[in-house]
């Protein structure tokens, strides 16, 4: 068994255009039957109404409904329910015609799709990335053999999460992270961290000890289940 991730740009598609934008998203989920399409997005950052824009743009988008749109610490937010008739082939729509189960969420990043599935062997993997290419750009980004199939939070456990820990907690993790202030030895310091966040050092260490503070929470608590 082979865990695979695979990262797909499909060009012209809304999920590479909405890549220009400052935002981060994902396709939390999706079913799809008879060519029949229905997915919920959630997208958040900058640029979130243009966004909305491209997706109903898309021409095989049947309906678009935004469910939720809110703002939280400046940062914008929307979930989306999109409706669809796939009469062309897409990434998403070929995997599953072919047999392969893309795991829940894609996330959606710099112009490119996210997928991340478990392939039967090599040859499968090899006609996987063959299947792909004609329509799509395909970068592996991961490929590990031999693994058991990891015993993972529920998609509702990360949702939790992702509600606890505010932007500005994610953002000092993110930038701690972007700048080494997690490796040994450290590479950065908090005024480092406040520095690219544009706050005071203070500030910037109770986001961090909150944010971890979470994220510790979270993984004991559902290790407790695994």
């Amino acid at each position: 068994m082979l865990s695979v991730r695979l990262r797909v740009r499909f060009s012209g598609d809304w999920t590479e255009r909405i890549g220009e934008l400052r935002l981060k998203g994902d396709i939390y989920t999706a079913t799809l039957h008879e060519r029949q399409y229905r997915g919920f997005i959630r997208i958040r950052g900058e640029g979130v109404d243009e966004a909305i824009g491209m997706i109903e743009d898309a021409e095989y988008h049947t309906d678009v409904t935004v469910v939720r749109r809110t703002s939280r610490d400046g940062t914008d937010r929307a979930s989306i329910l999109v409706e669809a008739h796939l009469e062309e082939q897409t990434p998403y729509l070929l995997l599953l015609e072919n047999g392969f189960m893309p795991l829940d969420p894609t996330i959606l990043a710099d112009g490119c799709e996210f997928f991340d599935l478990f392939v039967r062997d090599r040859e499968r993997f090899i006609e996987l990335v063959d299947l792909l290419e004609p329509i799509a750009n395909v970068t592996i980004e991961r490929v590990i053999s031999d693994i058991d199939a990891p015993i993972q939070p529920s998609p509702v456990s990360w949702q939790q999460l992702s509600t606890t820990i505010t932007d500005r907690q994610f953002e000092a993790i993110e930038r701690a992270t972007d700048l080494g202030y997690f490796s040994v030895p450290r590479e950065a310091t908090l005024t480092d961290i406040a520095d690219e966040m544009g706050i005071d050092k203070s500030t910037a260490g109770e986001h961090l000890r909150r944010g971890l503070g979470h994220m510790a929470a979270f993984f004991v608590e559902e290790s407790r289940f695994s």
